[in-house]
Protein backbone atom coordinates (compact mmCIF):
# COMPACT_ATOMS: atom_id res chain seq x y z
CA UNK A 1 0.00 0.00 0.00
CA UNK A 2 1.18 3.57 -1.01
CA UNK A 3 -1.08 6.43 0.48
CA UNK A 4 -3.67 3.94 1.05
CA UNK A 5 -3.80 2.84 -2.46
CA UNK A 6 -2.55 -0.86 -3.94
CA UNK A 7 0.51 -0.51 -5.96
CA UNK A 8 2.12 -3.65 -8.08
CA UNK A 9 5.65 -4.19 -6.98
CA UNK A 10 7.74 -5.83 -9.99
CA UNK A 11 10.79 -7.54 -7.97
CA UNK A 12 14.44 -6.93 -9.75
CA UNK A 13 15.58 -10.53 -9.05
CA UNK A 14 14.02 -13.76 -7.77
CA UNK A 15 15.05 -16.72 -6.19
CA UNK A 16 12.53 -19.06 -8.39
CA UNK A 17 13.54 -22.43 -8.01
CA UNK A 18 11.66 -25.51 -9.94
CA UNK A 19 11.59 -28.09 -7.44
CA UNK A 20 12.31 -32.12 -8.30
CA UNK A 21 11.19 -34.91 -6.80
CA UNK A 22 10.68 -38.60 -7.02
CA UNK A 23 7.77 -40.64 -5.46
CA UNK A 24 5.75 -44.38 -6.01
CA UNK A 25 1.99 -44.08 -7.51
CA UNK A 26 0.70 -44.43 -4.52
CA UNK A 27 2.03 -41.72 -2.20
CA UNK A 28 1.32 -39.40 -5.05
CA UNK A 29 -1.74 -37.54 -3.38
CA UNK A 30 0.80 -37.29 -0.06
CA UNK A 31 3.55 -35.56 -2.20
CA UNK A 32 0.96 -33.25 -3.94
CA UNK A 33 -0.50 -31.99 -0.63
CA UNK A 34 3.48 -31.87 0.82
CA UNK A 35 3.79 -29.13 -1.83
CA UNK A 36 1.08 -26.39 -1.27
CA UNK A 37 2.29 -24.00 1.53
CA UNK A 38 0.85 -20.67 2.45
CA UNK A 39 2.29 -18.18 0.69
CA UNK A 40 4.55 -14.43 2.16
CA UNK A 41 2.51 -11.96 -0.04
CA UNK A 42 5.44 -9.92 1.10
CA UNK A 43 8.26 -11.95 -0.68
CA UNK A 44 8.27 -13.23 -4.31
CA UNK A 45 7.47 -15.36 -5.99
CA UNK A 46 4.29 -16.28 -5.31
CA UNK A 47 4.24 -19.52 -7.64
CA UNK A 48 5.80 -22.60 -6.45
CA UNK A 49 6.95 -25.64 -9.09
CA UNK A 50 7.66 -29.10 -8.59
CA UNK A 51 8.48 -31.56 -10.68
CA UNK A 52 7.37 -35.34 -9.11
CA UNK A 53 8.74 -38.42 -10.91
CA UNK A 54 6.78 -41.70 -10.37
CA UNK A 55 8.71 -43.40 -12.75
CA UNK A 56 10.57 -43.35 -15.74
CA UNK A 57 7.42 -42.25 -18.23
CA UNK A 58 4.84 -41.16 -16.06
CA UNK A 59 5.64 -37.04 -13.89
CA UNK A 60 3.60 -34.83 -12.79
CA UNK A 61 3.75 -31.12 -12.55
CA UNK A 62 2.79 -28.81 -9.09
CA UNK A 63 1.89 -25.31 -10.11
CA UNK A 64 1.06 -23.68 -6.71
CA UNK A 65 0.49 -19.94 -7.25
CA UNK A 66 -1.36 -17.55 -4.88
CA UNK A 67 -4.67 -16.57 -6.73
CA UNK A 68 -3.72 -12.72 -6.56
CA UNK A 69 -1.30 -13.06 -9.28
CA UNK A 70 -3.49 -15.02 -11.70
CA UNK A 71 -7.09 -14.88 -12.85
CA UNK A 72 -9.16 -17.14 -14.78
CA UNK A 73 -7.89 -15.28 -18.27
CA UNK A 74 -4.11 -15.78 -17.52
CA UNK A 75 -4.66 -19.05 -15.67
CA UNK A 76 -5.50 -20.23 -19.32
CA UNK A 77 -3.27 -18.57 -21.11
CA UNK A 78 -0.74 -20.43 -18.88
CA UNK A 79 -1.87 -23.57 -19.26
CA UNK A 80 -1.91 -23.16 -22.84
CA UNK A 81 1.34 -22.51 -23.53
CA UNK A 82 2.60 -24.90 -20.64
CA UNK A 83 0.87 -27.48 -23.20
CA UNK A 84 2.21 -26.07 -26.21
CA UNK A 85 6.45 -26.33 -24.84
CA UNK A 86 5.50 -30.13 -23.51
CA UNK A 87 4.38 -30.38 -27.19
CA UNK A 88 7.21 -28.94 -28.43
CA UNK A 89 5.83 -25.96 -30.36
CA UNK A 90 6.86 -22.61 -30.23
CA UNK A 91 5.58 -20.02 -27.99
CA UNK A 92 3.92 -17.05 -30.18
CA UNK A 93 5.57 -13.83 -29.61
CA UNK A 94 4.18 -10.97 -27.36
CA UNK A 95 1.98 -8.36 -28.82
CA UNK A 96 2.05 -5.98 -25.36
CA UNK A 97 3.29 -6.99 -21.92
CA UNK A 98 1.13 -6.61 -19.05
CA UNK A 99 2.92 -3.13 -17.61
CA UNK A 100 1.55 -1.73 -21.81
CA UNK A 101 -1.88 -2.41 -20.10
CA UNK A 102 -1.60 -1.11 -16.54
CA UNK A 103 -0.10 2.07 -18.78
CA UNK A 104 -2.91 2.30 -21.29
CA UNK A 105 -5.53 1.47 -18.16
CA UNK A 106 -3.82 4.57 -15.62
CA UNK A 107 -4.21 6.70 -18.83
CA UNK A 108 -7.41 5.94 -19.09
CA UNK A 109 -8.33 6.75 -15.79
CA UNK A 110 -6.45 9.61 -15.94
CA UNK A 111 -8.15 10.93 -19.69
CA UNK A 112 -11.37 12.11 -17.07
CA UNK A 113 -13.78 9.81 -19.72
CA UNK A 114 -14.24 7.23 -16.54
CA UNK A 115 -13.81 7.29 -12.95
CA UNK A 116 -12.18 4.67 -10.52
CA UNK A 117 -15.27 4.28 -8.50
CA UNK A 118 -18.10 4.62 -11.65
CA UNK A 119 -15.06 1.52 -13.68
CA UNK A 120 -16.19 -0.72 -10.40
CA UNK A 121 -19.95 0.04 -11.10
CA UNK A 122 -20.08 2.35 -8.07
CA UNK A 123 -21.96 6.04 -8.43
CA UNK A 124 -19.34 8.69 -7.49
CA UNK A 125 -22.40 11.28 -6.87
Amino acid sequence: MVDGEVVQIIEENVDFKVMYQTTEKENLEEAITENIKRFNLEKAPLLRVTFISLNEVEHVMVLDMHHIISDQSSLGILLKEIGLIYQCEELPDLEIQYKDFAKWQNDFYKSGKVSKSNYHGLSST
